[in-house]
């Protein structure tokens, strides 16, 4: 999935100037979410990948408070299920 986010308006409390049209704050432009599931091992595992993704974004640090950018940044989590029988399974996970 992908999301862009084109928020405005008039600042009544952070730079720039009262009244100039700004982007909010902590509101990222573009997000995106990418998945992949899949059997996997003869059927008995399942193996999930997914990636997420927050572009930079506004933020106001301080007081009087001043505007900053925040780095976008991307998180990476993986996922692997075996079914040892039909009643047991492991499982294990690794979250960025």
């Amino acid at each position: 999935s992908y999301t862009y986010l084109d928020t405005e308006s008039p600042s009544n409390a952070t730079p720039p100037p009262l009244g100039t049209p700004a982007q909010l704050l902590r509101r990222p432009r573009h997000k995106l979410n990418v998945q992949f599931n899949r059997r996997v091992l003869r059927d008995r595992g399942d193996l999930y990948v997914g990636m997420y993704y927050v572009g930079d974004r506004d933020d106001a640090i301080g007081f009087p408070s001043t505007r900053v950018v925040l780095q976008d940044y991307v998180v990476v989590n993986t996922a692997l299920t075996y079914d040892l029988s039909r009643n047991f399974q492991v499982f294990g996970r690794i979250d960025n």
